[in-house]
C-alpha cells in the first residue's frame, strides 16, 4: 500500500479508484465452508492496514458471513460470493442468520469461553443488520450452477433479477461485482485475446490483501448514492 504509483505520484493508500482491501479470497477455513477464520487475525490485518490507509475502507474476505467477526472494529464491509445468485443466502447473511441453528447462551462471568466448533455452529445468529454493517456481494455468476444446490456454500440458486431486486431493497447492501469478464478478440467471440506478459498480469486478489476498485468492479448498486454505514 507504500507502493507510490509513477504514473499518478499516488500511493495505494492515497489512490481515490481504491474503496477498500480485503483480507483475502474467498477466505473458507480448514473445511471447506466452516470459516473458521480467527477474528484476532482479522482484527490484526485491519488495524494493520487502518494505520497505513486510514481512509480506505476494510473487508473481511472470509467466504460466508462468520459472526465470531461482526465486532471486530476494524472491519467496515462484510461480503460473499454467489455461484449462482440465492436470495436465501443473502437473506442469511443481511437478516436472518443460516437456518436450523440456536444462539448461544449468555456466557458467565469467569466462565471459559465456548469451544471454536460450537461458535462456528452458532455463526448464523450474527448477522450484518445486527450490528449495522455494509454488505458487498463480492462475486456472482450470472449463468448459475456453480455450486452444488443445497451445501452451505450455496442454498440454491435463483433467478438474477430476484436477487439484484432484494439487493436493491436492502438498506445494508452497498454493491456487487461479477465475477468475471474476459476480452474477446471481436468479431471472434469464441477466441479470447492474448494473456498479458506476467509483468503487466494481475495478483491483486491472490497471495496476500485483495484490493478492490472503483473502477475495475462492475457495480450494479449505485455505491455513490449509499452511505457506507460504519463510516
Amino acid at each position: 500500500m507504500t507502493h507510490v504509483n509513477p504514473y499518478t505520484n499516488l500511493s495505494y493508500a492515497d489512490d481515490p479508484t481504491i474503496f477498500a482491501y480485503e483480507t483475502g479470497n474467498e477466505l473458507l477455513g480448514p473445511v471447506w465452508g466452516d470459516k473458521d477464520v480467527p477474528w484476532e487475525w482479522v482484527a490484526d490485518m485491519g488495524r494493520y492496514v487502518k494505520s497505513l490507509a486510514p481512509r480506505k475502507l476494510f473487508v473481511d474476505g472470509t467466504y460466508g458471513v462468520n459472526a465470531t467477526h461482526l465486532n471486530v472494529s476494524e472491519v467496515d464491509i462484510f461480503s460473499n460470493h454467489y455461484y449462482g445468485p440465492s436470495t436465501d443466502k443473502l437473506e442469511y447473511d443481511l437478516e436472518y442468520g443460516e437456518p436450523g441453528l440456536v444462539s448461544l447462551p449468555a456466557t458467565g462471568k469467569g466462565l471459559p469461553a465456548p469451544p471454536t466448533w460450537l461458535v462456528l455452529l452458532m455463526t448464523g445468529f450474527g448477522t450484518v443488520a445486527s450490528v449495522n454493517k455494509t454488505y458487498f456481494a463480492g462475486e456472482y455468476d450470472w449463468v448459475g450452477g456453480g455450486d452444488k444446490p443445497g451445501s452451505r456454500i450455496n442454498p440454491k440458486t435463483d433467478p438474477m433479477a430476484r436477487w439484484f431486486a432484494m439487493m436493491e431493497k436492502s438498506p445494508y447492501v452497498a454493491g456487487d461485482a461479477f465475477w468475471s469478464l474476459f476480452g474477446r478478440n471481436v468479431p471472434n467471440c469464441n477466441a479470447r485475446l492474448p494473456a498479458p506478459p506476467p509483468s503487466l498480469a494481475s495478483s491483486s486478489n491472490r497471495g496476500g490483501l485483495r484490493l478492490l476498485s472503483a473502477t475495475a468492479t462492475a457495480t450494479r448498486c449505485n455505491m455513490a448514492a449509499r452511505t457506507i454505514r460504519s463510516t
